[in-house]
């Protein structure tokens, strides 16, 4: 299954349509619960470094889980986009 990562992860999240949830792997910031739903706004308002800032990998997918965005708590990597065949 392949693999998009940095900008063109960024881009295809953006471009993503329909319903779509945040949640984190764990240790989500203070007073976030580990998920929720999430607009298209607010993911554009998330720093590309939002990861690395609160520690903690985050994911965004649709409801029916037909691709995953992730983002790493490391600066270096990441983000990835794939989409289920």
């Amino acid at each position: 299954m392949p693999c998009l990562s940095g900008d063109a992860a960024q881009k295809a999240l953006a471009e993503a349509s329909g319903e779509k949830y945040l949640f984190y792997y764990e240790y989500p910031p203070e007073g976030e619960p580990l998920v929720r739903p999430v607009t298209a706004e607010e993911l554009a308002a998330l720093p590309a470094d939002a990861g690395a800032i609160s520690g903690a990998d985050w994911y965004v997918v649709d409801k029916d889980f037909t691709w995953t965005y992730a983002q790493t708590h490391e600066a270096d990597c990441g983000p990835y986009f794939c989409r289920k065949n």
